[in-house]
């Protein structure tokens, strides 16, 4: 849930929040530009530096430059 704010700090520029969900965390960002393959790294990152594997759903919407990413813990 610290993801949006180390996120601006360390790339600012697009809106990043994050929300519980379902026993996952949805993390939004938007204006995307480009592909979201950086995001995924960062999250994936994250993930595994705190010692977990995750599975991460990938929604995006190209019209509106946004991905949304569902981080399922496992």
């Amino acid at each position: 849930m610290h993801f949006p704010p180390v996120y601006e700090k360390v790339a600012p520029g697009p809106r990043v929040t994050a929300a519980r969900i379902d026993g996952a965390v949805q993390v939004d960002v938007a204006p995307l530009y480009g592909v979201y393959s950086y995001q995924l790294g960062q999250i994936e990152g994250v993930v595994g530096h705190f010692g977990r594997r995750a599975r991460i759903d990938i929604f995006e919407d190209e019209g509106s430059l946004h991905a949304r990413f569902v981080v399922h813990l496992e």
